[in-house]
């Protein structure tokens, strides 16, 4: 069972007769370019520069790394701490995965965004093989580049959270839950539970509406409830879920009482569906532009190809990746409290549409049919009878061997028209050469493939004008913004983007226009997606080295050498700080207070809260960051909290 589960092609049809299913994505036997494996690799470890080679981003990496970091020390795997206090937001595998690596590599970022990072990899994978048992392994292999090279999953899946992780295990259901459809196989069925066991323990509640809701949805719409009911009745697959997800929820309940359960389960999960949590909202539009840009540099192929895949006969696998795709999109939709990383677990369906309908970017260049000369007037080929008479009329078939034309020699791919000087009444007419297929196309047959390709890597170029153009747009922001906090990060930006900046754009750019004019040269006739893989890679290199490279520069540098200072501090100085930004603990060494301060306190906070401090000296002052010693008290009638000193 378990082998017939994993291995490609090894599946029953939807009636369990016992026959593989056909493949959905075109020919089975298609090999991949070699290239596109090399591609693929190559994102990945470009992916390692953001990785380990960029400080934790405030506010959500610095908490997951400080819990991890506080259970390490601790011993404790049962109630996460954040700064010493009782953690509830969010379920404690991340914590369980994190933790161990802290007590044996240390901390550093990487080893945070470790677990995040095989997740990603994991995801691509298994996205792959699901590809090639339901396709091509060009259409595969295209999918898996597309998960590890769009905007959102190099942005966020590789960050120290469980959105990788979530995505991951999504995928996996929701392709368990197709295989069961299509086989009836056991194990693909006792596996949904699995994943959506270990989801509630990274996530809660969605990692269990998600794959019930699509399951419920396609299995009504191939009229086939029977089965679904039997699987949700699945005794078995019950008591394993229970068996992973719930003791620990038991035991922080337990442990902590009725508190855990009205701030986990109420304010966190429920409260995010019907109330806006830390101004995090929007309008039921909200998703629109964010689906636009996560995808990046890949939304003209996104939009194509979800407007082919329509109008095309649509399969139940096409059906089931837009059911997939609707319930994520439509969940958060309604739920009052937005983020763009919510999105992600919804991004799989979309890879492989993408990749399946990939040669639609661009439109097929009609080649004419062959024709038969009959002296100076060509017919086409199948369509007329030719009389016989003293013309001389050859034909030369595309495909077929080459043949002679009196002292010519005709070329496969050649079509030749003639006239015989014997003929009365005809003059004759030198050989004419029709070039072969993809050459000398029509002009407007050209431009129509010119504006294709434009289109296609127009995302691309937009991401590369936006990239020379952030630089001014901060300084000019800086001018503008009233916050003290964002005044002074944003004035930073003419040491951020200095020559090291400009020289890793202009190497990216160099590097991709230069394999874009070498594809031109060597494969005139390459597709659209052929250039869309060179693109994402440009775009890899480009989001990790540079955008993030700068955002980590202007907010996270400052806080990093603030939280270095507080190392040469005497040992047991109490650190006061700002809960906004937690890395400022993890870089420091331990936990923080989020108290008043009193004097003799080290405290750490942003520009915008320093007003209403108690008499203090200045530690470090650097892009909005402050750290100061409290040397005298509070005067009288005024509170340190109500004036802004701390949250």
């Amino acid at each position: 069972m378990l082998r017939k589960a994993f291995l490609p092609g090894a599946f029953s049809g939807p009636t369990g007769a016992g026959q593989a299913p056909v493949p959905e994505g075109g020919a089975g036997s298609a090999a991949p370019p070699r290239w596109l494996k090399g591609a693929w690799l190559l994102a990945l470890l470009l992916s390692l520069y953001t990785v380990f080679g960029l400080p934790l981003f405030d506010e959500d990496e610095g908490e997951y790394a400080e819990v991890a970091v506080e259970m390490a020390h601790s011993g404790d795997y049962i109630t996460p701490t954040l700064n010493g206090q009782a953690f509830y937001e969010k379920p404690v595998l991340a914590f369980w995965l994190q933790a161990p690596l802290v007590r044996v590599l240390g901390v550093h970022a990487g080893v945070f965004r470790l677990p995040s990072l095989l997740a990603c990899v994991l995801w691509s994978l298994i996205l792959l093989r699901f590809g090639k048992q339901q396709g091509d392994e060009t259409t595969a292999w295209f999918a898996a580049f597309l998960c590890v090279t769009s905007l959102g999953v190099v942005v966020s899946a590789q960050a120290a959270a469980m959105d990788g992780v979530l995505s991951l295990l999504m995928s996996a259901a929701c392709f368990d839950i197709y295989r069961y459809w299509l086989s009836g196989a056991l194990w693909a069925r006792r596996r949904v539970y699995l994943w959506m066991a270990l989801g509630f323990l990274a996530k809660g509640p969605i990692a269990v509406v998600v794959p019930l809701a699509v399951s419920l949805i396609f299995f009504l719409s191939q009229k086939d409830l029977k089965r679904w009911l039997m699987a949700l009745a699945d005794p078995l697959g019950w008591l394993l879920f229970a068996a992973i997800a719930l003791p620990w929820y038991l035991v922080q309940y337990r442990l902590m009482g009725q508190s855990f359960v009205d701030y986990f389960l109420f304010r966190e999960n429920l409260g995010r569906l019907t109330g806006t949590l830390q101004g995090h909202g929007g309008s039921y539009g909200y998703y629109v532009p964010v689906l636009l840009l996560i995808v990046l540099p890949y939304t003209t192929l996104m939009l194509r190809a979800g407007f082919v895949s329509l109008r095309q006969h649509i399969t139940p696998l096409t059906l089931f990746l837009w059911i997939w795709f609707a319930v994520v999109f439509g969940v958060f939709t309604l739920a009052s409290t937005k983020l763009p990383h919510y999105l992600l677990i919804g991004l799989t369906p979309v890879f492989l549409l993408m990749a399946r309908h990939r040669e639609a970017l661009c439109p097929p260049a009609r080649a004419a049919p062959p024709t038969v000369a009959l002296g100076q007037q060509a017919a086409p080929l199948g369509l007329k009878e030719i009389a016989p008479g003293p013309v001389l009329s050859t034909i030369a078939l595309r495909d077929r061997p080459a043949a002679p034309l009196g002292l010519q020699e005709i070329s496969p791919g050649q079509q030749v028209m003639t006239g015989d000087q014997n003929t009365p009444g005809v003059m004759p007419q030198p050989p004419q050469a029709i070039p072969p297929e993809g050459q000398g196309t029509p002009p407007p047959e050209r431009q129509v493939a010119a504006r294709a390709l434009v289109l296609a890597l127009l995302p691309w170029i937009l991401m590369g004008l936006l990239t020379l153009a952030l630089p001014a747009w901060v300084a000019q922001q800086a001018k503008h913004v009233g916050n003290p906090y964002l005044q002074e990060l944003l004035q930073r930006g003419p040491e951020v983007f200095g020559s090291t900046y400009w020289g890793r754009a202009t190497t990216i750019f160099g590097l991709s226009f230069g394999m874009m004019l070498y594809l031109r040269r060597r494969t005139p006739s390459a597709a659209c997606w052929h250039w869309l893989v060179l693109a994402g890679l440009g775009s890899n290199a480009l989001v990790s080295t540079c955008w993030l490279s700068a955002a980590a520069a202007l907010q996270q540098q400052p806080v990093l050498e603030a939280a270095r200072l507080t190392r040469t501090l005497a040992p047991g100085t109490p650190l006061v700080a700002d809960n906004r930004m937690p890395s400022f603990a993890v870089y420091s060494g331990r936990p923080t207070q989020n108290r008043a301060p009193v004097v003799g306190d080290v405290v750490f906070l942003k520009a915008d809260r320093e007003p209403g401090l108690p008499p203090h000296d200045t530690l470090y002052a650097k892009g909005g960051i402050r750290l100061v010693r409290i040397t005298a008290p509070q005067p009288d009638g005024i509170d340190p909290l109500r004036a802004g000193a701390l949250p």
